[in-house]
């Protein structure tokens, strides 16, 4: 069900020029909300001993672009599909 959601977002509000709002913050020079959306979900899952092991690495992968330590571009795709192995 969520795959069909997402697809039917992608296809009725989505365009190929359509940017997430974090990666409008980025090229503006402002830090994206992913401490506040996959952060969150971090800390609560730790906090009843679980793990979020995918949203820790789009933290990592995030804060790294927003240090200047790696470029906000499509081939980080391996770094989070990395952690999924």
């Amino acid at each position: 069900m969520v795959d069909d959601l997402f697809e039917e977002v992608l296809k009725t509000f989505s365009m190929e020029s359509t940017l997430t709002t974090t990666l409008q913050d980025w090229r503006k020079g402002r830090r994206g909300e992913t401490d506040d959306v996959n952060g969150y979900v971090v800390e609560w899952l730790e906090k009843v001993g679980k793990s979020a092991p995918v949203n820790r690495r789009v933290v990592e992968v995030a804060h790294r672009i927003e240090l200047g330590k790696l470029e906000a571009d499509p081939s980080n795709i391996d770094l989070l599909l990395d952690v999924m192995k």
